[in-house]
Formats: C-alpha cells, structure tokens, sequence
C-alpha cells in the first residue's frame, strides 16, 4: 500500500521538524516547504494527501498560497497553523473550505488525531470521486457493519463465532441499531450464505401472519424474525405449529426487549421463548460506541454524494462537534436520515452546522434530572463551569475514565481537558498529566 504524503509549510523551522518527525513517526512521507511560494509549487507537483499551512509567512502568506492551492486541488484537506488568539483568520479559511485548524502552542496527540481524520476524509474523497467517474457502486449500494469501537469489536466476534453453526439467534437491541443487518451479516458468513435469507415482519393478527410466513421458500433458508415481541399467542401459537415441523429455516429472531417479563405474565410463550434463543447477541444502541460517530457519517455522506450526484469534502469541526452532542435515540436510522438532510441542503464542499437538521442545533439538555434545581439561583458564570463540569463528568463516564476519547468527543485537547479537570478538582492525587 501506497504511503501518504503530507506536506508542511511554515517559516519556522523547528515548527518544520516537529511536524515532519510527528509525520514520519506515523509511516507519512514528507514534503517541507519554508513559505507560501514553496508550499504552491510543491503541492502542484506532488500532489500531497494533506496539506499543513502556516497562516503568517513571508512572501505568500498561508491563505494566499490556500487560495492557490485549491483552485487545481480541491479535494486535498488543508489544515492551518495558527498562533493563539489569532483563529479567526483560520476560522475563515474553514468557511472556505479548509479542512482544520491547529493552535500554538501544539498538543502532540491533537496534531496526530486531526492528520488521521484529514487523511481517512481524503480517501473517503477519493472513493467518491472514483465512484463519480463511472466505476462500480455497489459497495453503497447496501448497509454495512461500520465501527472501530470496543463495543462494535464484540459484535463483530459473536457473528464469527456463531455464523457457521445453525443454532437460533436472538437479537437485542433499540430501534434503529441494525439488527437486520446484523442477522444478514450471520448468514452471510454462514455455510447457508448461498440460500435465501429472507426477512419476516412479525404481526399481532395470525392471518396476515400466516400469509407473511407463505414468502419462505421451501428447502434451505435463514430467516429472520423482525420484532418478534409483535407477535399475538395466536401468531405464536402457528409460528411453534411450524418451527415444530422442523423445517430447513436458519432461526434468527430480533426484538427490542429480552421478553423474559412477557414470558413472565404469560405474553409471550415459553417454549417459543426458549427455542428462539439459542445464542442472544446484543447490539449496542450508538451512544455506546460514540467513538464510531465520525466513521458512520463520512460512509453516509459518501452514500448520499453518489446518489444525489455531489461532491462533499466532509464535515467542519463544528458540524461533527454538534453531531457528538446528539444522544441519538434513533440510533443509525436517525444518524442516516440527518445525514442524507445535510447532503441536500449543503451547497458548499464541506457539511456546516447550518446544513444540519434544526433539530440536531437545538441547545442540549443539561445533563442530570436535578439539574434545573441545581443551577437555580447561580449566576451565569458558576451555572456555565457547573454543566462544564458535569458534562466531562458525563463524558468520562462514557468512555471509561479515558481522556483521550473524552477530549476527542468534547472536541477539545488533551490539554484543554486536563485544565479543566484540575480547575474542577477532578484529578487524583497521583494525576500530574493526561492519561
């Protein structure tokens, strides 16, 4: 596999040499260019897979040689360097169409985070492009299980571990986390895989039941039960009837609760219960695997460039800062419905807040039911450093004690986070830096 190539531009060496030693400790290959003039030509010639700008520099400064820069390479994320207090010129660079920013003094971790995000945006881009010029789409053509998460790894290892046996399997979880898919991805890693795999809605009313169940074809099949907590005794009751026939069906079965309540009361059928759930697998709702929110937007976004015929860069800071803050209780569905919304109305490279569904740029609620008599009679100030402090809280919690995700999900530094925390006394004794 091909290297990727990063070039820096800064009049400062040390500043060079710190970038190229982050860059090469990271496998990149590296361009280093003294200023803007040097930066054009070599990101003509080379066409680099990121591009780091200082925004002083002699010569050409950072957003002359930007506005050179992507008049011929549009589709290169560029990142600014930029001196605290003086953002805003890389704020308004970002509005038009840089990808970042980065501050000094520099978090080492924020410089190696943001370069990783800018390289998997330009191959995304890349992907898109090529698929835009005729090649064949039929990657997005369906859903795929996406995630890096400890939360997703698990998934992933229950499907192997049960796809090539033929025992039932039990689905768990909320709406809209892909229990489907993840049935379809058991059967496609299965020794059924060139079966059928047929999907059965499961209704209260046994007739229309029954004429859902005439869809199954005779011989080899998985089928996959969707919400089967809908089904009425009499439906359970015809479903058993057939399972007891013993057909040549691969069972698996979805439902948003564990039914052992219903199995309880009497409204759900014990023995139907119990051969359903051979092998329960929980898939996690996506507040649990937070961390995978970025990857699932970009193959989103990518799907929905296709089909609308549009070619998006990727998301500002502060659109996937708004897209963290959510709490999804629509899961993936709602993450891929206020996505393709964002498609639609951006007429710009990159996704913005105000491409966003309204809903998503709603203020957030503040953490904690208690919190409205908490803050009561606060001032504005301690009432602000109260929900900071809860938030991180919050977040911490979240991602099992680990500053680093905190950081990245509160889209913040390391440092940043660490300075709040010791202003709110959330450190240990023991605690001198970011863990």
């Amino acid at each position: 596999m091909a290297k990727y190539t990063i070039l820096v531009a800064d009049d400062e060496e040390g500043v060079r040499e710190l970038f190229k030693e982050i860059a090469l400790d990271e496998g990149f290959n590296v361009l280093l260019a003294k200023d803007g003039i040097e930066a054009v030509q070599k990101a003509r010639n080379h066409i680099p897979d990121v591009i780091i700008l200082d925004i002083r520099m002699p010569d050409m400064d950072g957003m002359e040689a930007f506005r050179r820069i992507k008049e011929s390479l549009m589709n290169v994320p560029v990142i600014f360097i930029t001196a605290f207090g003086t953002s805003d010129l890389a704020i308004e660079a970002m509005k038009n169409g840089a990808y970042n920013y980065l501050t000094k003094p520099f978090d080492i971790d924020e410089i190696r985070i943001v370069i990783r995000r800018a390289l998997q945006l330009r191959q995304l881009t890349n992907e898109v492009a090529v698929l835009r010029s005729g090649a064949t789409q039929s990657s997005y053509d369906h859903d795929e299980l996406l995630g890096h998460s400890l939360a997703m790894q698990e998934v992933y290892k229950t499907i192997g571990k049960i796809a090539d046996s033929d025992a039932a399997v039990f689905i768990l979880g909320e709406n809209g986390t892909g229990k489907e898919l993840v049935a379809k991805k058991i059967h496609e890693n299965s020794h059924r895989s060139d079966s059928p795999f047929v999907v059965i809605n499961c209704y209260q009313e046994s007739a229309v039941f029954a004429e859902e169940l005439k869809r199954i074809p005779t011989g080899s099949s998985s089928v996959f039960f969707r919400n089967i907590e809908k089904l009425s005794p009499s439906s359970q009751h015809l479903l058993m009837e057939i399972l007891n026939q013993k057909p040549q069906w691969r069972i698996m079965a979805s439902s948003l609760s564990d039914l052992k309540d219903a199995v309880a009361s009497g409204e759900f059928r014990e023995d139907l219960y119990y051969l359903v759930k051979v092998m329960p697998l929980q898939v996690p709702s996506l507040r649990e695997h937070m961390e995978d929110l970025e990857e699932l937007s970009l193959y989103f976004m990518k799907r929905f460039c296709i089909r609308y015929g549009k070619i998006i860069n990727g998301f500002t800071t502060e659109a996937i800062k708004i897209l963290q803050q959510h709490s999804w209780p629509g899961n993936l569905d709602e993450l891929e419905n206020a996505i393709a919304h964002a498609v639609i109305n951006t007429t710009g490279t990159f996704i913005t807040p105000d491409d966003l569904p309204v809903s998503l740029r709603e203020p957030r609620p503040i953490p904690g039911s208690h919190t409205k008599k908490l803050l009561h009679g606060m001032s504005l100030h301690d009432a602000v450093k109260q929900y900071e402090k809860q938030l991180i809280l919050d977040t911490l919690q979240q991602t099992n004690g680990s500053k680093t995700k905190t950081a990245e999900l509160l889209g913040i530094s390391r440092r940043s986070l660490f300075n709040k925390m010791k202003e709110f006394q959330l450190l240990k004794e023991s605690e001198t830096e970011p863990n």
